[in-house]
């Protein structure tokens, strides 16, 4: 009896042992759990986030698969669910996190809100997560590193960490006309105020999903996510409009005008650059102007792979039976489970294991049967 009861107190020393490590290694995470990466199974330890509320987590412990989809689906917003799901995939956690190491990621939910998880591995089978949000602290990080601190739009750095990547449907490249002649006449206190305005002219004329940037000097970019092609010549005018209109109390006679370079075209937005810069140009030649054109249709082909791709590879697909890549003359087809830019899921999409290579840039390409589109990733 009395070891029964020696063991008994030493199981209860050892889980009190095990729940102080947990709480070290999870301080400050409202929502627990264990997982199981090898059979998918976990047990909620803790519920305490309000994203897991709303998924009725309630009734059962889902698997390690089904928690990480509903919780992606629920508790995620759409420009950070690839980075999230590849994040929690069990194929990624048995390969790439070895045990007693850890793997934190910051994000946003539907709500706008911020949150972070957090993974820690403890045995070759074991991962103990945690999930939280974050919303005060993390946006004001964000803000500090993101935030132009004179006309307080995103800055270079947003542009090149966060846009540049990413799909959009139009892309704007603008800037103030004479800025020069405005900081010799007036001085550089008008300039910074001219800039203020302008960059507050920009930003009430978009909406809330789309992007102003001060990417440098007098120079902004206006990245849409979604516009309809026939409202984004009136957008542009309004826009145009809004600067001239622009009045500083201190400086009256002050006249402002801004001219822009706008191109049209899902594509991914740092490979709109160049043609909307070459707008911008066309435009200055008159100042105060609006230029407007579709993206070049070879290029939008080309920009679709996100890297540099060939003439002869960019013939190759784009020009054959889409549907079934693997008859593509030339290209050996192997199958190899990636995570699609497109639809942000796992596939077992087939990679054409023939890299193209163009301006010393080599890539693979991948087919993904979900969505039925095929892309490049630099090796």
């Amino acid at each position: 009896m009395c070891d029964n009861a020696n063991e008994l107190d030493a199981l209860r020393e050892e889980n009190l042992r095990l729940r102080r490590i947990i709480g070290a290694l999870m301080h400050g995470y409202t929502t627990l759990c264990e997982g199981n990466i090898r059979t998918g199974e976990i047990k909620l330890l803790q519920l305490g986030d309000s994203v897991f509320s709303r998924m009725g987590l309630s009734d059962r412990a889902p698997t390690w698969d089904e928690l990480a989809e509903r919780y992606v689906s629920h508790g995620v917003y759409d420009d950070d669910r690839l980075k999230v799901r590849h994040a929690m995939s069990r194929n990624y956690l048995r390969e790439h996190l070895r045990c007693g190491e850890a793997v934190t990621h910051e994000y946003r939910n539907e709500l706008g809100v911020y949150g972070e998880l957090r993974i820690v591995r403890i045995d070759e089978d074991t991962v103990l997560a945690g999930f939280t949000e974050k919303n005060a602290e993390i946006t004001e990080r964000f803000d500090k590193i993101y935030t132009d601190s004179l006309t307080r739009v995103r800055n270079r750095k947003y542009y090149d960490e966060q846009l540049a990547g990413k799909l959009c449907q139009a892309f704007v490249i603008a800037d103030l006309d004479h800025f020069k002649k405005v900081n010799d006449t007036y001085g550089h206190a008008c300039g910074d105020a001219a800039l203020t305005a302008a960059a507050a002219a920009l930003r009430a004329s978009v909406r809330g999903e789309d992007d102003v940037v001060r990417y440098g000097g007098d120079e902004f970019l206006v990245i849409f996510r979604h516009i309809a092609e026939e409202l984004l010549p009136g957008r542009m005018e309004a826009m145009r409009g809004a600067v001239e209109r622009i009045r500083l109390k201190e400086y009256p006679e002050l006249r402002l005008t801004m001219s822009f370079g706008v191109v049209y075209g899902t594509q991914i937005a740092g490979t709109m650059f160049t043609a909307a810069d070459a707008l911008l140009y066309e435009s200055k030649q008159e100042r105060n102007k609006v230029t407007v054109r579709a993206f070049p249709r070879r290029d939008e082909k080309r920009a679709a792979f996100g890297v540099p791709i060939s003439d002869e590879a960019l013939e190759v697909v784009s020009g054959g039976a889409v549907a079934a890549p693997s008859e593509w003359a030339g290209y050996r087809v192997s199958h190899n489970p990636r995570w699609c830019p497109h639809c942000s899921r796992q596939t077992d999409g087939c990679v054409f294991t023939d890299a193209c290579e163009s301006e010393g840039v080599r890539a693979m390409l991948y087919w993904c049967h979900e969505c039925q589109n095929l892309y490049a990733v630099p090796v």
